[in-house]
């Protein structure tokens, strides 16, 4: 994937994405012509007439690193301040080829999570939604923020 979102993108390609970020849109309730925008917005034109996407594949190749070598386990363990995880439960459309290894991932995540032992962590389970939380539910999402927040402060 990596290697592919590398490569510039021609006319066809970039009315292709276009139309996958309008399907997207459609498919979460939200304005395409608004999530049109922001992706036109991340099109970088080069002088062949073809689009590289921002950021570049060497910020991508070094955030999906640093990703992956990252353990926030500890940091949940050793917050001192209020923290809130609301996790996915279900897939995004393009993970239901391979439900059962996220459906693993969640369930090991969810257990080492669950074994941290530290009284400012809160952790929900949005049932029904996936990584596109805040598309999918956004207003289910703002009330469990907003009561954890409420909680938080003492109010």
């Amino acid at each position: 994937m990596a290697a592919m979102l590398a490569e510039p993108l021609g006319p066809d390609q970039v009315a292709a994405a276009l139309a996958g970020q309008r399907a997207m849109a459609h498919r979460y309730g939200a304005d395409p012509e608004v999530t049109v925008a922001a992706f036109e917005r991340n099109l970088v034109p080069g002088d062949d007439g073809r689009y590289r996407l921002r950021p570049g594949p060497e910020l991508t190749g070094q955030l999906r690193e640093a990703m992956e070598s990252i353990d926030l386990v500890p940091a949940y363990r050793d917050a001192r301040c209020p923290l809130l995880l609301v996790l996915a439960t279900v897939d995004l459309a393009e993970q239901q080829e391979f439900h059962e290894l996220y459906a693993a991932y969640r369930r090991a995540n969810a257990d080492r999570i669950g074994a941290v032992d530290n009284p400012v962590l809160r952790v929900r389970h949005l049932d029904g939604a996936s990584h596109a939380m805040v598309a999918e539910r956004p207003a289910e999402l703002a009330a469990i923020v907003s009561d954890f927040l409420a909680a938080s402060s003492g109010n």
